[in-house]
C-alpha cells in the first residue's frame, strides 16, 4: 500500500532490491472514483523485482511520490523525533528467499 496524505494522489511507487542502484516502477491500482485532491485511501500497487539468483536474503526498499512531487526521504536521520510523528522514510523489508 502507498498513501500520501492531504488528499494527494500517489503517482508513483519505486522499489529496489540493490540498495538504490536500480529502481523499478510499480503498477498502481487507483481508486477511479476519487476526485482530484480527495485521494484519502491507500493505493494498491504491484511489481516484479529481479533479485540475485544466489541470494538467500534481499532487502527491498520502497518509496512513494505524490501528485505534488513529495518523495519519501531515504532515512530517518533528519526527520526523527521523540514521538515518531511524520517519520516517513523509505520502507525497508528483508525478504528470505527459499528455493525448491
Amino acid at each position: 500500500y502507498a498513501w500520501s496524505g492531504g488528499g494527494n494522489k500517489v503517482i508513483r511507487v519505486d522499489l529496489t532490491a540493490d540498495q538504490g542502484k536500480t529502481w523499478h516502477v510499480a503498477e498502481l491500482q487507483h481508486d477511479k472514483t476519487a476526485k482530484e485532491g480527495r485521494h484519502w485511501s491507500w493505493s494498491l500497487w504491484s511489481v516484479d523485482i529481479p533479485v540475485d539468483p544466489n541470494a538467500a536474503e534481499v532487502e527491498v526498499w520502497a518509496k512513494a511520490v505524490d501528485a505534488s512531487y513529495n518523495v519519501q526521504p531515504e532515512s530517518f536521520e533528519n526527520i526523527w523525533n521523540l514521538r515518531g510523528l511524520l517519520c516517513n522514510a523509505y520502507h525497508r523489508v528483508k525478504v528470505n528467499i527459499q528455493r525448491q
